[in-house]
């Protein structure tokens, strides 16, 4: 009986002297970070700060409850039957404030650190990152804290494997979506601007890798929605980028009975015509003739270097006409 009193008196104290020394040197602490982030540009630290003065006190307690039990000789008493009571807490609250401290420069990172930042991420992406480290940040703190605690943690890895492995056949194709956007996203293989040749030889413009699917635009201006997995394994060509030029070439066939030398010149008395559309790279309008087409018809391709996707219609709209003129006139 007197042991158990003594033992209550000790864990009393412990809990007292633990909570005082955490009141006082926590505002210390915050105080001192404050004159350090003062002195920074970035708001980083301030957001940091802010997100851990709550879990800092709890923190700090528990870090103090461990060091006296484990530096003064009188607590010898109760450090075998609390320590691991200790560690688990410090473990716990510890996961915490990591979490704390993640979602601060995920919040920093969105508002405003996308823009200076050389690692180009899409920031609608950073939601889904925020809650994959929180999870996996709570899973390792848990799974360590219950270690402490005596419990078995073998068996809680395998029943959340099985789960995870569940859900993971459930939803096969929306994680080969999500994992795929996030490959794209770190690799950066294209950015939003970009103009890609498909393999199907269409002309799109990259609008947005989302986390399940990919956004293009084609030449009419027509939304285009394509699974992320789906573009990670399609073959695109990159012709250009916003702001720079857009390379394309405008195919059509005409009569082998139509003087090539002809139909050149009046493609090129066109130019005056497109050079609201072209980049100014663009001099001059070029015919070639690639092959005789079914013997009776020649392939031609005039390369254009455009000013951006919308102009394509109108381009090649401009020369089709010139080379349907000159067969009129022909036929005439």
């Amino acid at each position: 009986m007197f042991d158990l009193i003594v033992l209550i008196l000790l864990t009393i104290f412990l809990f007292l002297v633990s909570y005082l020394l955490a009141r006082v040197m926590t505002p210390i602490f915050i105080y001192a970070f404050q004159k350090l982030s003062s002195k920074t540009k970035s708001s980083l630290d301030d957001r940091i700060l802010e997100q851990i003065k709550g879990p800092l006190d709890s923190l700090s307690f528990v870090f103090w409850m461990y060091f006296i039990t484990h530096t003064i000789h009188v607590f010898d008493y109760t450090v075998e039957i609390i320590d691991k009571y200790v560690v688990s807490a410090i473990i716990l609250v510890t996961a915490f404030f990591a979490v704390r401290i993640v979602k601060a420069f995920f919040d920093w990172f969105y508002e405003e650190g996308h823009k200076t930042s050389k690692i180009k991420i899409d920031i609608n992406l950073l939601p889904f990152l925020q809650k994959l480290s929180r999870l996996i940040i709570w899973f390792i703190g848990i799974s360590f804290s219950l270690g402490v605690l005596g419990y078995d943690i073998s068996a809680i890895l395998t029943i959340t494997s099985v789960i995870g492995l569940i859900l993971g056949l459930a939803s096969q194709e929306t994680l080969a979506n999500i994992f795929a956007g996030l490959a794209l996203q770190l690799d950066r293989p294209y950015h939003y601007g970009d103009y890609l040749r498909l393999t199907t030889g269409e002309i799109v413009m990259l609008r947005k890798i989302g986390m399940r699917t990919t956004k293009l635009y084609d030449h009419l201006g027509n939304t285009i929605i394509i699974s992320n997995s789906r573009f990670a394994q399609e073959r695109v060509t990159k012709i250009g980028s916003r702001g720079t030029i857009l390379k394309n070439l405008v195919t059509f066939y005409v009569p082998n009975n139509i003087d090539i030398t002809k139909l050149e010149q009046k493609i090129s008395s066109a130019y005056e015509e497109l050079k609201p559309y072209l980049s100014e790279t663009q001099t001059s309008l070029k015919v070639h003739v690639l092959r005789i087409f079914t013997g009776n018809h020649y392939e031609v391709m005039v390369p254009v270097n455009l000013k951006d996707i919308n102009s394509m219609v109108i381009v090649t709209d401009i020369i089709n006409r010139k080379a349907l003129e000159l067969i009129n006139e022909k036929h005439q």
